[in-house]
C-alpha cells in the first residue's frame, strides 16, 4: 500500500474512536435493546430469545452471538463493542482500497457504465 493510505487510515480511525469517547449516548430503544438483552440473555442462560426468556427465531443469531462473546471477554460496557465495530469499519476501508489498487494495477479492469 501506499503510504497514504496509512494515513486515511490513521484519521477515520481517530476521528471514529473520538467520536466514540465524547458522545454521551442514549439508553437502548428497539433493536438495539433486544440485542443487548438476547446477548446477556445468552451469556446467563444459554438461550437465545429475541425479547423472550424462550428460544425462538425472530433474529438471525450472528449479532447477538458476537455481541456476547464481546461481552463475555470485556464485560457489558457497550463501548468495547462499538470500538470493535470501529476496527471492522477502518478494516473495511483497508480491504476495498487494497481491491481496488489491485484492479487499477491491471490484474483486473473495472468498468462502470452510466
Amino acid at each position: 500500500m501506499k503510504k497514504w493510505i496509512y494515513v486515511v487510515l490513521a484519521v477515520a480511525l481517530a476521528l471514529r474512536v473520538y467520536y466514540i469517547v465524547t458522545t454521551t449516548f442514549p439508553p437502548l430503544v428497539g433493536d438495539a435493546f433486544g440485542y443487548d438483552k438476547m446477548a446477556k440473555q445468552f451469556l446467563e442462560t444459554g438461550v437465545l430469545g429475541y425479547l423472550e426468556s424462550t428460544a425462538n427465531s425472530f433474529v438471525m443469531p450472528g449479532f447477538p452471538v458476537l455481541l456476547s462473546m464481546v461481552y463475555l471477554v470485556f464485560g457489558t460496557n457497550l463501548i468495547w463493542f462499538q470500538l470493535l465495530q470501529v476496527i471492522f469499519s477502518v478494516s473495511t476501508i483497508a480491504v476495498i482500497r487494497s481491491y481496488l489498487y489491485r484492479s487499477s494495477s491491471g490484474c483486473e479492469e473495472i468498468q462502470v457504465e452510466v
